[in-house]
């Protein structure tokens, strides 16, 4: 009778950690979203004013090969797009 209290005692907490665990994920996303689009509308933005074809955020993006003297990195030009220093 005990080994079972324990059980469900463990049980319980398990799906208590996995619930708060999900809520998170789900908050976490929740609150991250209206970020990502402003971050993506600047993107958009900055390549349309230099006429670019193609931005890689490579730290979303696994990108297997950058030729650094082909490329160009937008990144100040999209933090000053969103008014960040």
């Amino acid at each position: 009778r005990r080994q079972k209290e324990l059980q469900d005692l463990l049980q319980r907490s398990e799906q208590y950690q996995q619930d708060a665990q999900q809520g998170m994920a789900q908050k976490q996303q929740e609150l991250m979203t209206p970020i990502y689009q402003k971050l993506d509308n600047a993107i958009n933005v900055v390549g349309a004013a230099q006429g670019l074809i193609y931005i890689f955020d490579l730290n979303r993006t696994a990108i297997p090969y950058v030729n650094t003297n082909q490329s160009i990195d937008v990144t100040p030009l999209v933090k000053a797009e969103l008014g960040i220093k």
